[in-house]
């Protein structure tokens, strides 16, 4: 049953969904209204007591089959590549084509010891273009959970600080994000690890930025008069040499 639940997680970009076959070395099939989306996304976990992140995932706002009446979501697939306290995150999503986002970065750490602890889920706004029937790179998130500077900061973790901190360093952390095109590194990394994209031929069209936004709503009650704190927006930078 664990191990059945892992793979579900491990899939989250996903939401929750068949994995996508990407290990065969058939022609990948891309209908005209979809693209597979790729990312790569290195996590890190800076805060005590340091428990490594073992499952990441990415949410899109439109996959081909979110929201629809059989209740299926976004096919997605990934693999996890280097030592647990410094993985590389390979993820290949199906995503609608068109106008489409970034909104969700998911994880959970290797110590989960019940539901609602030791995960991660942070609200991000990425927009970006994806090109019908083609396989697009959307660059490299290289992520790290640190302290909260303030209150106005986004948390990593869940609404149990006191309890999960104790148990992973999440709950009292924020994600601090740097994004860019490391594309030249991380295309051969994906040929290698997924089969069908051998001989694919891959877009690289990088996001642009991403803005760091909470994406839940406070009760009324909470609600003052203050003026909000401007969102943090995290640029592209150029790839590392």
């Amino acid at each position: 049953m664990l191990k059945k639940m892992l793979v579900t997680l491990s899939a989250w970009a996903l939401v929750g969904c068949a994995p996508l076959d990407l290990s065969r070395k058939a022609p990948l099939e891309l209908n005209s209204d979809e693209t597979l989306v790729l990312v790569a996304a290195r996590v890190s976990n800076t805060r005590e007591p340091k428990y490594p992140i073992k499952l990441f995932g990415i949410t899109f706002e439109r996959s081909p089959l979110m929201f629809s009446k059989s209740g299926t979501a976004t096919e997605a697939a990934t693999t996890a590549i280097g030592p647990p306290e410094n993985q590389t995150f390979l993820i290949a999503a199906k995503v609608k084509a068109g106008d489409n986002e970034m909104t969700w970065l998911s994880g959970l750490t290797e110590r989960t010891t019940a539901p609602g602890f030791g995960s991660m889920r942070f609200g991000v706004s990425a927009p970006f273009t994806a090109m019908p029937g083609k396989v697009q790179y959307l660059g490299f998130l290289d992520i790290e959970n640190v302290d909260r500077k303030n209150k106005d900061q986004q948390p990593s973790g869940p609404g149990a600080p006191i309890l999960d901190q104790a148990i992973t360093g999440l709950a009292m952390g924020t994600l601090a994000i740097r994004l860019s095109d490391e594309s030249q590194r991380d295309i051969g990394q994906f040929r290698r690890a997924f089969a069908t994209l051998a001989m694919q031929a891959i877009q690289i069209a990088p996001l642009q930025q991403i803005t760091l936004e909470p994406r839940t709503i406070k009760p009324a009650l909470n609600q003052g008069f203050d003026t909000p704190a401007e969102p943090e927006v995290v640029r592209l930078q150029h790839a590392s040499n």
